[in-house]
């Protein structure tokens, strides 16, 4: 099975005709209307840091990111000191400077933002929505929505649809409709409801918690209410919607229903928390209080996969192709494999998380409770070597990381690398796995091993000549050829990545 993994890797990489291009906006709480913390791309397959940034000097970081043309816009609030000022802050997303910051209010808010139309919209501590100008931060209006705010305020993410904003404030239970200009066009409260619970929408219709508990539909043009959908307790998540179907938990069970009529469709146990589904591939995935990640199965609720971690998740999971990220409350963001659970790797942020992630240009940003915004991706071009090398008529004996010894002649590819080694003092391990179809390939240089759908290749006098399609130790040079070897991915070409650039000389 390994073997015919690896394979499918090599064939799949060597053959791609293109590379993948970047990835959209993420302008709103799960990335879209219907709340389905799933987009497209290729997420991090490693923890790699590019930059972690304070939104404020005090305060956390509760909500998650919203990114609009190579900008975040993400929330701080107060920690347990009640000390500073915080607010919300517009980032540059490559670096993370910060580009201006709003207080609205003092005490900024744990709602994350909607960014559409050049304005933003988002939630304060003090009860308040407000708009703000995009480009200059500046406030353009706020609204008292929330009465009651103690200490979660407007904690609700607003939804845009048709230019109508959309929140709930949890002392009442009310879903709000308001205009672009701030002007509330109708409201419906049913009691008190979860602070963190955040409309959803899809083909005209809205989807809220209500306080009864239940879970409500109405449409966005009359505001009719369509149907609801009495639960066994609270909800706690976020609705979301797909393929015909709402999700969402309460403090006891994960619920499917028909999104046109209400009925219920599967009800599977679990202790919910404020972790809202996310929707890809028929799979629901969601955070559980009892230290999981679950993955069940969108048609019928079947458990397809339980990861364990080491505390509660109250993260809501990102879907991002093969991945699914998030964060537990002790502070480790998660990067699973989204087929079986497989863990790919873990961060520390050393802090309580509840902040959701959010991606965009093949970036992932998370915030927690130190205060910071975090953003994972690709570390910019390593070159590990670049210089020239003289190959006599010999060979190298290599052993592979199965044990079995092979000589390896001197002027192949791999024999050129291996000479670069010795002369710039890096290690490298090869792979013997699909020696009878492929050959040798590499399996870390410099102690650096690919990521998740990515392997370390080689490109012979990149790009003036096509890519190899076997294994190095099988390319034979002649002199004066460069060979590049660099992580690649989907047909990806030797730049930004770390790599090793040789000249041959015959000695």
């Amino acid at each position: 099975m390994i073997r015919s993994l690896i394979l499918s890797l090599l064939i799949g990489l060597i053959l791609a005709a293109t590379v993948c291009t970047a990835h959209g906006d993420y302008l709103t709480f799960r990335g879209d209307a219907q709340r389905t913390g799933n987009v497209s791309g290729t997420g991090p397959g490693n923890p790699d840091i590019l930059w972690s940034e304070k939104v404020t000097s005090k305060g956390y970081v509760g909500g998650g990111a919203s990114i609009c043309e190579g900008r975040a816009f993400v929330s701080s609030w107060p920690d347990m000191s009640y000390k500073g000022e915080q607010g919300i802050a517009c980032l540059n997303a490559e670096d993370g400077s910060l580009i201006w910051l709003n207080p609205i209010g003092g005490k900024g808010g744990a709602s994350t933002p909607a960014v559409y139309d050049g304005l933003v919209f988002a939630g304060s501590w003090k009860g308040d929505l407000y708009c703000l100008d995009a480009a200059s931060g500046d406030t353009i209006w706020n609204r008292t929505l929330e009465s009651d705010p103690q200490w979660w305020g407007l904690a609700s993410s607003p939804l845009v649809i048709e230019d109508m904003i959309f929140v709930t404030s949890y002392s009442d239970g009310a879903l709000h409709v308001l205009d672009y200009e701030g002007n509330e066009l109708w409201n419906l409260s049913t009691g008190k409801i979860d602070p963190y619970t955040s409309p959803a929408g899809d083909d005209g219709k809205a989807y809220f918690a209500g306080g009864d508990p239940a879970l409500y539909c109405v449409n966005i043009s009359s505001f009719d209410l369509i149907w609801k959908h009495s639960t066994d307790a609270p909800i706690t998540s976020t609705p979301a919607v797909w393929n015909g179907k709402a999700y969402f938990a309460t403090r006891e069970n994960l619920y499917a229903v028909d999104a046109g009529s209400g009925e219920g469709l599967w009800r599977k146990s679990l202790k919910g928390t404020i972790s809202s589904p996310a929707l890809s591939c028929d799979r629901v995935y969601i955070g559980t209080g009892d230290d999981s990640l679950d993955c069940y199965n969108a048609s019928d609720g079947s458990l397809i996969w339980r990861a364990e971690v080491e505390s509660s998740v109250k993260s809501s999971p990102l879907v991002v192709g093969d991945m699914v990220y998030f964060g537990t409350h002790n502070g480790l963001v998660y990067a699973l494999d989204a087929s079986d659970g497989r863990e790919i790797w873990t961060y520390d942020t050393g802090a309580y998380m509840m902040s959701s992630p959010s991606f965009s240009e093949g970036l992932l940003f998370i915030g927690s409770d130190d205060g910071c915004l975090y953003a994972f991706g690709v570390k910019p071009s390593e070159v590990i070597f670049e210089g020239e090398v003289l190959l006599e008529d010999g060979s190298f004996n290599l052993t592979a990381e199965s044990g079995v010894a092979y000589s390896i002649d001197e002027r192949s590819a791999l024999g050129a690398l291996i000479k670069a080694s010795e002369t710039g003092g890096f290690d490298l391990s090869v792979d013997d796995s699909i020696w009878d179809d492929y050959g040798l390939f590499v399996r870390s240089i410099d102690g650096i091993e690919a990521g998740v759908g990515e392997i370390w290749m080689y490109w012979v006098n990149y790009p003036d000549e096509p890519m190899p399609l076997g294994g190095s130790d099988r390319f034979f040079l002649e002199e004066g050829d460069v060979v590049t070897f660099y992580i690649g991915d989907r047909g990806k070409g030797p730049y930004d990545s770390h790599k090793i650039v040789i000249t041959t000389r015959w000695g």
